[in-house]
Formats: C-alpha cells, structure tokens, sequence
C-alpha cells in the first residue's frame, strides 16, 4: 500500500481527503505529510489541518493545542480568515489582549465576523477600554457597508435588549429585515446564525415592531424553533403554556357554578402536594335510661403544600385513599356570593382517582341552602309507605296508586333538593383528568 509520504507531490486536496479516512494508518500518513507542508508556510495545508483539530475526524481526535498552533502559524503567513480564527480562540481562552490585537487586524482586512468579534469587546471592555459608541457605530457601518449578517444579529440583540441604548424593537427589526436576502443566502450554510436571524426578527415583532412582507411573529419563532434555536423553543413552549392556560380558565369559568339545596354555589380548586398525614379520634360517653355507652369517631387530617409553601388542612374519612407526596387538586365549594368554601373533593391528579372529605354542604351553609325541597321528599316517602300498608290491609287500588305517585314524588323532590351537585362534581372530576399534566407544572 503507497501512502502520501511515499509521494511528496501529492497535492494538499487529496491529503485532506486522505486525513478524513477511518484507517489509521492513512490519516497518520496525511497528517505527517501536511504538516510538513504546513511548516514550509504552505496555508492550504494549514487550514486543512486548522479544521481537522477543530472538529476532529474519524481516526484523529479534536485537538485545541495544536488548532491554535496551525491558526497562527496561517495568521502570520497572511490569512486574513485565520487571523480572526486566532482573536476567536484567544477570545474564548479568555486572552483578551491578544484576541483584541487579532481581531482588531482582521477586522482591518474586511472580516466580518472579525468586525462583530471587535464591537463586542469594544462593548464589554475586554483587552482594551469599553467603548460602546464606537463599538455601536462599527457594527452600524458594518451592516450599511458590508451587509454583515454577523454585526447585524449583535446589533438586532443590542436593540432589543437596550443595553447601551434604549430599547428599540423597530430598529432591530428593520436591522434584520434589510439584510433578508443576504441571511436567505446563508439558512442552508449557516443555520444556526439563519435561526437566531428569525427568532430576533420574532422577538421584535412582538415587541411592538411593524413586520413587513406579511411577517408575524409565530411563524418566525417556529421556524426558528424547528432549526434547533433553544430559547425559540422555550418561548413556543411558553406561549402554548398560556394558551392551553386561557382555554383551562375559560372552560373553568363555564362549568364553576350550580344550583343545589335551594341555593347558588361557586366551585374553586388549589392544587398542593399531600405533605402529612394524621389519624384522629374522638370518644363520646353517653348514657340511655342508666345505661352508658361509648362511641369512638375516627378521621384523617390531611396536610397539603402548595407551591408557595402555604398548606392547608382537609378532613378525610378513615378509610379514604391517598398517597403521600403525590399532587392533588382540591376542590372548594362555596355560596356563589362568596369567596371561601368547603373541601368537597380530593383528586389525584397522577390517578385521576378521587375521595370525598368528610361533611356536607348543606350542612356547613344552613343559611344559603333551604331544606324545603329535602322535607317534602321526607314527607312523599312517608305517604307512599303509609299508601303502601292501606293497600296491604285493604287491597285498594287507589290506595297502590297512591304509594306510587308519592314514591315517584319523593324520588323527584330529592333529586330537585341535590339539584345540579352531584353532576358538577362529575365535570370537575372530568375537568381535572383532562387537565391533569398542566395543572401540576
């Protein structure tokens, strides 16, 4: 096997394809042979090598060290590109001084990426005094002159986040937008710039900015999110949080309010975390005709921890099932003309199983709810008991007919006195499954 060292004349072409070859043996053979060619001050071979230690190949790992040392050895052979790929690395390795002077020399050849590079140290004060007029006044020509795409996104950043001047969304977007037909060059060379490019154009945009061109500010942001652009993404993500956030309020406030027991109610929820958890009991001695008697009352108290570190208590029956350190939803219920009410449902929002606290609404607001509705359907079953034992001594007709009209009665007039409760519990039941995900974020 002939390999480049046995042939000097190979050209520097065919060793960098040689350099990208997965046997070792060749990639060390075209290594060798460029790097001879690289110290006799050939700048091919230099930036051949500059790029295989920059990002590595198949048989040769990544090395800074010697990047750095082919970097410049092509920076003082007169490679304008290298002598800001040197201010790059300097810059980065925190040599301010030396990234300033390089950056600086480049930037008098017309590198763009040299003249950005400058601006944001001129700006920060690195290797040299901060001078952010000058540095905002660099990167202004820059764009003007040379359309630099790079100086234009800076700057575009510098408009929209105020720093050194007010905050001008306007200027940052049309910043951008006049440079529209250089950045469409560079979206299939340079995506990551071609997303930044988008997602700026869609932060001004929704800070207040004209578009033009029928430009908004959601298709920008997407497609900047789709190129891999990481605060687009987060901001999508965001905006889909308040959307599905407006759709939970609006269908909250749909299903919040029912009738029951005479009365109007309000529905409202806290979701928490199941912080502790304590059995309690109460003993009543009694006595009937002489005779004493004990009763034991048994519960759980249930401690819950929201988010903001407040925690409230709830009231659960023995046998109610929970489970520790899992979230829940805990709905209120309360007169509709008030703020506070009672805990009426527990769902666990991991399950979607839920309990019920202990008490009753009616009972805990006698005053909002009337029992007018529970006592006529008392009475109804009563009459259809006392029908019933007519029919059974007298075998009457009307007497049969009459146990059941009075028991239909107390069926319906029961149901009326619990109006719409039990269905709302189900639609919140329904509303917290749905809700699940969103609601423990």
């Amino acid at each position: 096997m002939t390999t480049a060292l046995e042939h000097p004349g190979t050209s520097v072409q065919a060793l960098t394809e040689q350099l990208a070859s997965a046997a070792p043996q060749q990639a060390a053979a075209a290594e060798a042979a460029l790097v001879r060619l690289a110290d006799a001050g050939d700048l091919a071979a230099c930036d051949a090598l500059v790029s295989a230690y920059s990002e590595g190949r198949p048989a040769l790992p990544p090395n800074p060290v010697k990047e750095y040392r082919y970097t410049a050895r092509a920076a003082e052979g007169g490679s304008a590109f290298h002598r800001y790929w040197l201010a790059h690395l300097q810059y980065h390795a925190k040599d301010y001084p030396g990234a300033y002077a390089n950056a600086s020399l480049a930037h008098q050849e017309n590198i763009g990426a040299a003249t950005d590079l400058l601006a944001r140290m001129l700006l920060q004060g690195q290797g040299c005094h901060a001078q952010p007029l000058a540095a905002l006044d660099m990167l202004t020509h820059s764009v003007e002159s040379r359309s630099n795409t790079d100086a234009a996104l800076t700057l575009a950043m510098l408009y929209l986040e105020g720093q050194h001047v007010g905050a001008h969304p306007q200027a940052a977007y049309d910043t951008l937008h006049g440079l529209a037909s250089d950045f469409a060059v560079i979206a299939h060379i340079d995506k990551p710039a071609y997303a930044r490019y988008c997602y700026l154009k869609a932060w001004a945009l929704r800070g207040g900015a004209q578009g033009q061109d029928g430009e908004t500010w959601l298709p920008l942001c997407e497609k900047a999110a789709a190129l891999g652009h990481a605060d687009a993404k987060a901001s999508l993500a965001a905006q889909h949080r308040q959307d599905a956030g407006r759709q939970r309020e609006a269908q909250w406030e749909g299903l919040q309010h029912f009738t029951a027991f005479g009365g109007r109610w309000m529905m409202f929820y806290r979701v928490a975390r199941l912080a502790e958890q304590h059995e309690k009991s109460h003993q009543h001695v009694g006595s009937i005709n002489g005779n004493v008697y004990t009763t034991t009352s048994r519960w759980n108290v249930l401690v819950f921890a929201e988010r903001d570190g407040s925690r409230f208590e709830v009231k659960v029956p023995p046998k109610a099932k929970v489970v520790p350190q899992r979230d829940y939803a805990v709905l209120f219920i309360g007169p509709a003309t008030g703020t506070v009410g009672v805990p009426r449902l527990i769902c666990d929002l991991g399950t979607g199983e839920s309990v019920e606290p202990m008490g009753d609404l009616a009972s805990n607001y006698r005053d909002e709810s009337s029992k007018v509705l529970k006592v006529l359907s008392v009475w109804a079953w009563l009459g259809a008991i006392i029908a019933v034992g007519v029919c059974l001594s007298q075998q009457s007709a009307m007497a049969l007919l009459a146990a059941i009209g009075l028991l239909v009665a107390g069926v319906k007039l029961g149901s009326a006195h619990r109006g719409q409760h039990d269905d709302a519990l189900e639609r919140v039941r329904a509303f917290f499954k749905e809700h699940a995900k969103d609601l423990v974020r």
